[in-house]
């Protein structure tokens, strides 16, 4: 009973998700300069002069915003100027500041590549959207986190059962086809004549399959993929590696956890972000699961409508009724 209540409320709240991508929006804060990293419990934070809400993940801090824990309750805030943490501990309340976190104990000092990566994040600015999008992106190489180098004009996807035929399709962050080829076979080279294709920005690729007798087959894989140099896939990995050795040093303090979601997001590398979100040490930390649609719509409304369908698929199978 209770799996069915959740998933009728990720039905709604992803009908909700896509309205909101395709033009409700909603406000945005104003020049964030902190992030929450870390928490125990449920903590709560609110900006001057409005209500207390929810402290989630990855939610972003503008000056004067107030974090608030209350019995057995602590929230870890990460400065973006430095990478400075504070810890609001339990039975107490931090102020933000533009570099500190005022009534809160300042932390141990942060390693290299978290600075470099909050430092890149200074002045984002962006809002969870109140939803959590299904879990069906896949990779086209499962060794790589959605990238490819720049360049590469060569794709190759994993054979799907009874195909005999596919569809290959890019699609940009604005839902535009940048190519389509029809094949039986399971590769294709991006034609020459056609723009280049973008480095660090997002495509979603989406894979159809057809039988011997032209009926699709069941399966029909999609994902999204990123370009990057061979310098910048080096400097993204050798960042990951060190976030990794930062989380392998500490398992209970998940900043640098999150903080590689951010690094890849930096790198517009979204299937490793949207991975990352997916970590089972992140599962059921608060914030995570909106940060988690949020990322799909930074994607665009294509990423958005595939992951919605998947739900409702998945809520079908399941034999969940309204």
């Amino acid at each position: 009973m209770k799996g069915k209540t959740e998933m009728r409320r990720i039905r709604h709240l992803l009908i909700g998700l896509t309205l909101a991508t395709l033009g409700a929006g909603s406000a945005a804060m104003a020049s964030p300069v902190a992030m929450a990293t870390n928490m125990t419990g449920k903590p709560q934070y609110r900006a001057s002069g409005a209500s207390w809400k929810p402290l989630g993940v990855l939610t972003r801090l503008s000056p004067g915003d107030s974090v608030k824990c209350g019995p057995g309750q602590e929230a870890v805030v990460m400065m973006f100027v430095n990478g400075v943490r504070f810890r609001v501990a339990s039975n107490s309340t931090g102020t933000v500041g533009p570099n500190s976190v005022r009534g809160a104990e300042l932390m141990a000092g942060a390693g290299g590549a978290t600075i470099r990566v909050a430092k890149a994040m200074t002045g984002l600015d962006t809002d969870p959207f109140l939803a959590r999008a299904g879990l069906s992106h896949q990779r086209l190489d499962k060794s790589s986190p959605g990238i490819m180098t720049a360049g590469t004009t060569t794709f190759t996807w994993p054979a799907l059962e009874d195909a005999a035929s596919y569809t290959f399709t890019l699609f940009d962050q604005h839902d535009n086809v940048v190519w389509s080829v029809r094949t039986n076979q399971t590769s294709a080279d991006y034609p020459s004549d056609l723009t280049p294709l973008v480095s660090k920005r997002p495509y979603v690729w989406k894979l159809s399959g057809f039988g011997e007798s032209g009926k699709p087959v069941v399966s029909a894989p999609w994902g999204i993929i990123t370009f990057l140099t061979t310098d910048d896939q080096n400097q993204l990995a050798a960042d990951i590696n060190a976030l990794n050795a930062q989380l392998a040093a500490d398992p209970s303090d998940l900043t640098p956890l999150t903080l590689e979601v951010e690094r890849y997001a930096q790198d517009g590398v979204f299937e490793g972000a949207i991975s990352t979100l997916e970590d089972v040490r992140l599962n059921g930390q608060p914030g995570i699961q909106d940060s988690l649609a949020d990322h799909y719509a930074m994607v665009s409304h294509m990423a958005v409508m595939l992951a919605a369908n998947a739900a409702k698929k998945d809520s079908a199978d399941s034999g969940d009724q309204y």
